[in-house]
This record gives C-alpha cells, sequence and structure tokens, in this order.
C-alpha cells in the first residue's frame, strides 16, 4: 500500500492503526522509521507480546539503512523459500497453503514511515552508494513478488513524486490512501 500525504496529515496515525490491526492477528510487523522511531513506541510496546512468532529478522523498529538492506534481504530469501515451498505443495499463495494445515506461514508486514528517507538518499561514497542500490533493489524485488507470499509493503511518503518512488514499486502498491495537501497536484501523484 501506499500512503502520502502533507505533514501532519494523519499519517502516523493511520499507519499505528494499520500496525496494532496486524498485531492483533498476529502478523510479522517491522516498522522502518528514520526518524528515530518515537512514532511508534506504543505499538512497539504491543508488539513485544508477541515477538516470538518472528524468526530472528531484527528489531520492531528499524532506522539504520543498514539494517534495513539486512531485512529486505532476509525477506527475499523468505519469500523465495515459501514460493518453492507453495509449488511443492501445488497452491499458489499463503492462503492456500495455510489451509491445507502443514507448516503455517505467518504474513509479514513492512512499514516505511517516510520512505523517502531510504530512496531519495544522495549517496556520498561508493559503500554508501552501493548499500542504497541494493536496498532499491530488494525493494522492487519484494514489491513484484512478496505478496502471494503473505509479505506486504506498506510505504508512507509525503509525496511519493517519481524521483523519490520507483515506478515499479508504485505499480505494485496496489491501495492508496491520500492524506490532505495544500496543492492538488500532491494528491494527483499519490492516487495516481
Amino acid at each position: 500500500g501506499l500512503l502520502g500525504g502533507a505533514t501532519s496529515s494523519g499519517k502516523i496515525n493511520l499507519l499505528r492503526c494499520v500496525i496494532h490491526q496486524a498485531i492483533l492477528k498476529r502478523r510479522n510487523v517491522q516498522v522502518f522509521d528514520f526518524k528515530g522511531g518515537g512514532d511508534f513506541v506504543s505499538v512497539e510496546r504491543e508488539a513485544q507480546k508477541y515477538r516470538d512468532l518472528e524468526n530472528g529478522y531484527g528489531p520492531f523498529i528499524i532506522s539504520d539503512p543498514e539494517e534495513a538492506r539486512q531485512l529486505l534481504l532476509a525477506l527475499t530469501v523468505e519469500v523465495e523459500g515459501r514460493s518453492k515451498k507453495f509449488k511443492e505443495a501445488g497452491v499458489t499463495n499463503i492462503t492456500e497453503y495455510n489451509a491445507r494445515g502443514w507448516d503455517r506461514f505467518v504474513p509479514w508486514l513492512v512499514v516505511m514511515d517516510e520512505a523517502a528517507e531510504l530512496l531519495d538518499v544522495k549517496p556520498k561514497d561508493k559503500a554508501e552508494k552501493e548499500l542504497y542500490a541494493e536496498i532499491d533493489h530488494l525493494l522492487r524485488k519484494l514489491a513484484r513478488t512478496s505478496r502471494a507470499a503473505g509479505v506486504h509493503l506498506l510505504l508512507g511518503f509525503i509525496r511519493p513524486s517519481a524521483d523519490v518512488l520507483d515506478g515499479q514499486i508504485k505499480n505494485n502498491l496496489l491501495w492508496r490512501v491520500c492524506g490532505y495537501f495544500a496543492d492538488p497536484a500532491a494528491s494527483r501523484i499519490v492516487l495516481d
């Protein structure tokens, strides 16, 4: 999903509500917040009750680009593993697989608040350039391939213009929520 809106338009409150519902449904949840994570302390406390679901994929709130890369890489491997199991079982998605009663896969929600902080970076050196290029590649791959495996992306933006959000990622974010903008052009960018 894609959530866009100006500052103070309610994005954080809506993200917290979605995260809270995912936690209550016992989903794996991880939040990328490059503002330090203070906006998600309440849902992080709630999530601690259910942390036994996860397989060591890192902290609930991720504020470091390298940790973000590691999680995206781990989720890419997870999606590939799930897809292989689906093929072996003769099913096409997590719902069909779980209905058969085998090893149950837990759906995953990755929330990125102010995703531009990860996608619109001007690297300072070669190592940083490689890091952000890999993050971009992994995000595009997950956007294309992860839904059937039960790994979902929810990206929050102030303005998801083409210079910030890759069209391949945006086209695979199937639902949109548009908060308040002073400029109607920004609403059209979110809603397409």
